[in-house]
């Protein structure tokens, strides 16, 4: 293997327009492997991943990823910076990744290698705002803080100040956002350490939006929405091979096992009973806590019949939609503030959930180069072999293992089937 590139995804399901990014990838790099860095059981807009992530990891890996190690719960569901600062440190640290790949809205499918690079540089001066916020930028973004509007509304509108529209529109669109964070960890992490990533590429999407569904490509939150609806034919026409059994393991194509998938309406009795058993006070302590949010989702709870209403119920202009649905995780897992501080103290792990018959090779050429160059991110791929290291980072563990166990429960309603540590090759 003469390059590896890093990719940061969800997989929530693979779909058509994973594949052609994974193969773009490697064209545009050169790349003859590719490591993933993926979402565990829940992910960052703070819903429950459909589909277990070990069937998801193998998915990955049987569509030509090498290597997926997952996300820690902790970096998973706290919010763009700390997601994708998690997801930098952990390809940065394997020491064999130079580039960091990602789709992006604002690339269409044809563009040429002056518009890609003309885009990497604005995602660059972008990315160095927002990692330091300079002079009148940090002003502009805090006065529109202290109006009343979300960060990421702030944000974008300071940077339109700033840096003008053309800028400010990559903070519209997911993929372009998440490109812009990639990068913003990156410079960040730069100003306190050596980095081994030098370089991204950005991938021009190819058919419809996030949201959106095409003829032949659609966004996971359609195909998701489509999957929730019951429509498996359709959702399935969207997979790898146009048929389900290519992502979700599906005895055959056209076979569906709905009882597999897990949606955020499964959350909505474990929430109102974590809720119900908070003390006084408890709840301002939770992570996406703030500003009152905490007060308006207990509120909200004592009225909601479904997962939606108290979505809609606790809303306002101030808080997103995502960040709600953070808060609202982070109840029913019971992650705080002091949590937080502590894992992201916590040495990184390189929790193994999948990989091909490149993976082995991989893992043995990062502990090669890891040594050289005095960095130290251990690969997890036994738990119960491997506690001692993981004992190093108990808040992070304890967190992975609890997130494992209640998106079981959610699925199943028990715990008789609860495995946490398969092996990664199967």
């Amino acid at each position: 293997m003469t390059k590896i590139v890093g990719v940061v995804a969800e997989y929530n399901p693979f779909h058509k327009g994973h594949l052609h990014h994974i193969a773009e990838a490697k064209r545009l790099t050169g790349a003859d492997a590719v490591v993933c860095v993926m979402s565990g059981d829940f992910v960052q807009r703070g819903e429950p991943a459909i589909l277990d992530k070990y069937v998801r990891a193998r998915t990955a890996v049987s569509h030509g990823v090498d290597l997926v190690i997952e996300l820690p719960f902790v970096y998973a569901v706290g919010g763009a910076e700390l997601f994708s600062s998690g997801a930098v440190r952990l390809l940065n640290g394997l020491g064999i990744v130079d580039t960091i790949s990602f789709g992006m809205e604002s690339l269409r499918e044809g563009c040429g290698p002056e518009q890609i690079e003309h885009m990497k540089g604005l995602l660059s001066m972008v990315s160095r705002y927002l990692a330091f916020e300079p002079g009148s930028f940090g002003e502009r973004l805090r006065e529109y803080q202290s109006l009343g509007l979300s960060y990421p509304l702030s944000r974008e509108k300071a940077v339109a100040d700033v840096l003008g529209k053309t800028a400010a529109s990559l903070l519209k669109n997911p993929n372009d956002g998440l490109g812009v964070d990639y990068l913003t960890a990156m410079t960040r992490l730069h100003a306190k350490w050596e980095l081994n990533i030098t370089d991204v590429a950005p991938v021009p999407r190819k058919g419809a939006g996030l949201h959106e569904q095409g003829e032949e490509y659609a966004g996971a939150t359609a195909i998701r929405e489509l999957l929730r609806e019951g429509k498996f034919k359709e959702a399935a026409k969207y997979l790898p091979n146009g048929n389900s059994s290519s992502v979700f393991g599906w005895p055959k194509a056209g076979v569906v096992c709905p009882s597999q998938l897990v949606f955020s309406d499964n959350m909505f009795e474990p929430l109102i009973f974590a809720i119900l058993g908070m003390k006084a006070g408890e709840a301002q302590n939770l992570y996406a806590a703030g500003e009152g949010l905490e007060n308006r989702l207990l509120s909200a709870s004592m009225k909601a019949k479904n997962m939606e209403e108290l979505v809609s119920l606790t809303k306002s202009k101030r808080y997103t939609r995502t960040r709600i649905q953070r808060l609202i995780l982070h109840a029913l897992t019971g992650l705080t503030k002091d949590d937080v501080a502590k894992a992201t103290s916590e040495p990184l792990y390189a929790r193994v959930l999948g990989m091909s018959e490149k993976g082995p090779a991989i893992i043995r050429r990062s502990k090669k180069v890891q040594a050289e160059i005095g960095q130290n991110l251990p690969f997890i791929t036994s738990v119960s072999r491997q506690k001692d290291i993981l004992s190093q980072s108990p808040v992070t563990n304890a967190f992975d293992v609890k997130a494992a166990k209640i998106w079981t429960m959610l699925r199943d309603g028990n715990l008789a089937d609860f495995r946490y540590s398969p092996n990664p090759k199967g």
